[in-house]
């Protein structure tokens, strides 16, 4: 019989068969579950959670959609059980949890899979092999693999008496978890405390250079465990023994749960893990993998293995590396990512109740305490994520950051006719970054391992309601996975359209908004949901950068907006029509606005605001707009445009305050004038010499 907890009620999407994707989670109430289900939760699948445990309050079940309570896990026909509840929910892949049910889930699986229910664990002999420490290693440790070797006690007493092995050991049981029942041996005299389910191996110092190696060494004499600098590697094997990708992390662990992670330089121990990941997959790896050791003197060594997910995988997804997702997808024939981006290495993992990710910069003196080489942080360059990338602002935006040397950048649009159009426009530019669309694999991951993420993206004043409720559904589910991955610095695209318009020459950045179309109501939605998420996490920075009116020479530009339609015409001698004239305008060359947006992302986050105004440091009138492209047009040559001035009273200021930026130490850089007669030269090369006053040869 089931005994629903509860039903969660849950929007779902659905896949190409109509339903959602439907994922049971065992033992839910335990760290490794709640770190399963988190990474589920940062993944872009429609996933449909079952959590499943024996306690009705354990805290993951009320993190799922469906939450059952299930006999014991060594109750009679407890296999049984599961098998009709995942059944009776129409489960499509089953993940266990803990060591406790991994052996007899993984003997069951067949039976399982039997039912259309696949179960994401290793065959039952690798996972024995797994939970036997002992057996693990005599397998392992041979000449060129880096895992240490382990004795029963009578042999570990035997090679300590003849001067073979050095004390101190450390004792743990065979098929032990964690650090329970974990015990330094100093002395002979203490093997006699060694029980005939425990093994023995030689305890293993850091580098005398990590910062804890003396405090390590003190412990120990004390007979005292101490778990930190302790590397922790995990493997990703895909169900036919394929290697998918890995990561290391240098762990603090408290009563033998990770509590403080920083991100270690794989390439340092490729080539050590390399007899390793071999030796795993001829002995039937699949899934995930953990392996625990430490960086030693004389380099990395291994001491323990376990066949499954750890308490850290959440954290390992918020840094980039979601396991669950990518193993998900692989034992469900889904689509999977084209390729594995790299682990941001500015950021590090906090884990007590809840989980956290910090930029590292956040934290002072955050190293992984082992090798240098891995600290690196000066060379490694941030990874910013730029969506709306296929706008005018966007691309030019994406090929400017590319060009600097302090940023690696990922280009997000809503789809592959976008992302192959933009990718030739930046081939053409001599640019190739990588480009991804919003609701691929890929862009979980990127999002995970973001250090900033720029929104460029924008529905169109003159695209329609539609567009604009479409750009606003983007946008807000954009938001939801940026504050659900913990990017730690977001920089919101935003509009003047905010502003009530009037004859006020200073609309500041406190005050009140008052938008007067569907634009700028579509504009303050993602203002207020950006200024949100900073406020509800104290370790995300969120900006918000509202721009004037942009204009300038720039490949995509529009030519019937204005002032691009004004020295159009001065260039073909058209007529410029003037209704009253007397408007007034902040305007923001394209050049300037990515100057103050790279400034923005360039400072320190404690200067920034929730808002920045950004804007020119001057206002325009459209009679001054006219009479500049009129004056361009005669430097050339030419006669320019005749203005017809029409009764109007229209005169509205559509200007800022930009002092909270400029005391910052941002200025625009560009002249008015001078972009008016580079919007004229360019016009005149569009259009010939229909205006000149003389001809040219």
């Amino acid at each position: 019989m089931f005994i629903p907890v509860g039903l969660a009620e849950t929007a779902m999407f659905s896949d190409q068969s109509g339903r959602s994707l439907c994922v049971a989670v065992s033992s839910a109430g335990s760290g490794i579950a709640q770190s399963i289900v988190d990474s589920c939760h940062r993944s872009m699948l429609p996933i449909r959670l079952v959590g499943i445990d024996c306690n009705p309050l354990a805290y993951g079940l009320y993190d799922c959609d469906v939450r059952l309570l299930a006999p014991p896990i060594h109750s009679p026909g407890y296999l049984n059980w599961l098998l009709e509840a995942c059944q009776e929910h129409r489960v499509d892949l089953l993940i266990p949890a803990l060591d406790t049910e991994l052996g007899m889930v993984s003997g069951a699986a067949e039976q399982f899979r039997s039912q259309g229910i696949e179960v994401l664990t290793a065959g039952p002999d690798f996972v024995a092999l797994c939970r036997n420490k002992l057996l693990f290693s005599e397998l392992f440790s041979l000449d060129g693999v880096c895992v240490i070797p382990a004795w029963d006690v009578s042999v570990a007493r035997r090679k300590v008496a003849a001067g073979e092995v050095e004390l101190p050991l450390i004792a743990k049981p065979v098929d032990g978890s964690g650090s329970a029942g974990t015990m330094i041996i100093n002395e002979m005299s203490m093997l006699d405390r060694v029980g005939d389910r425990m093994m023995l191996q030689q305890y293993l110092f850091p580098k005398i250079i990590d910062p804890n190696f003396h405090e390590i060494r003190t412990a120990v004499a004390e007979g005292k465990i101490l778990q930190i600098s302790e590397l922790s590697v995990q493997l990703m094997f895909s169900k036919r023994g394929e290697l998918l990708g890995q990561m290391a992390t240098v762990n603090k662990l408290k009563d033998g749960v990770p509590i403080e992670i920083v991100p270690f330089d794989y390439d340092l121990i490729r080539a050590a893990l390399e007899p390793v990941v071999n030796l795993l997959r001829e002995h039937g790896a699949a899934g995930p993998v953990n392996l625990q050791g430490r960086m030693t003197e004389s380099g990395l060594r291994l001491f323990e293995i376990n066949a499954r997910f750890t308490g850290i995988t959440g954290l390992r997804a918020l840094l980039g590396f979601n396991e669950v997702d990518l193993l998900i997808r692989d034992w469900l024939h889904l689509p999977c990512p084209s390729y594995m981006p790299g682990i941001s290495h500015h950021r590090v993992g906090l884990r007590q109740v809840g989980i956290r990710v910090v930029e590292r910069g956040r934290v002072a003196g955050v190293s992984s305490g082992v090798c240098p080489a891995s600290d690196r942080r000066d060379d490694i360059k941030s990874r910013v994520l730029v969506t709306g990338a296929s706008g005018w602002l966007g691309r030019h935006l994406v090929e400017a950051v590319c060009r600097s040397t302090r940023y690696e950048v990922v280009c997000v649009v809503r789809g592959q006719h976008s992302r192959e159009v933009l990718r030739f426009w930046l081939a053409q530019r001599g640019v190739d970054p990588r480009v991804i669309v919003f609701d691929g694999p890929e862009f979980s991951l990127e999002l995970g391992s973001a250090d900033l993420l720029i929104n460029a993206a924008s529905g169109r004043p003159v695209s329609g309601n539609t567009e604009l409720a479409a750009s606003l559904d983007y946008q807000m589910n954009l938001m939801d996975e940026a504050e659900a991955h913990a990017v730690p610095s977001i920089i919101n695209i935003s509009s003047r359209s905010l502003y009530p318009t009037g004859t006020s020459l200073r609309n500041r950045e406190d005050d009140p908004v008052a938008p007067s179309d569907v634009y700028g109501m579509h504009k303050l939605a993602v203002d207020d949901r950006v200024r949100r998420i900073g406020k509800r996490n104290p370790y995300i920075s969120a900006c918000s950068l509202r721009l004037s009116r942009l204009y300038g020479l720039a490949d995509g530009m529009r030519w019937e907006e204005v002032p691009h339609a004004f020295a159009r015409k001065a260039a073909g001698a058209e007529q410029i029509v003037l209704w009253g004239g007397d408007q007034k305008f902040n305007l923001l060359h394209l050049r300037d606005a990515i100057d103050a947006i790279l400034f923005v992302a360039g400072m320190p986050r404690d200067e920034w605001s929730d808002v920045f105004n950004v804007g020119s440091s001057e206002l325009v009138t459209l009679h001054q707009v006219a009479d500049a492209a009129n004056a361009a047009a005669q430097r050339l040559g030419l006669n320019g445009a005749e203005v017809v001035m029409e009764p109007g009273d229209d005169k509205r200021c559509f200007g800022m305050d930009t002092t909270r930026l400029s005391q910052r130490g941002w200025q625009p850089r560009t002249v008015f004038v001078d972009a008016m007669f580079e919007l004229v030269s360019a016009a005149l090369n569009r259009t010939g010499c229909r205006g000149c006053k003389t001809a040219h040869p």
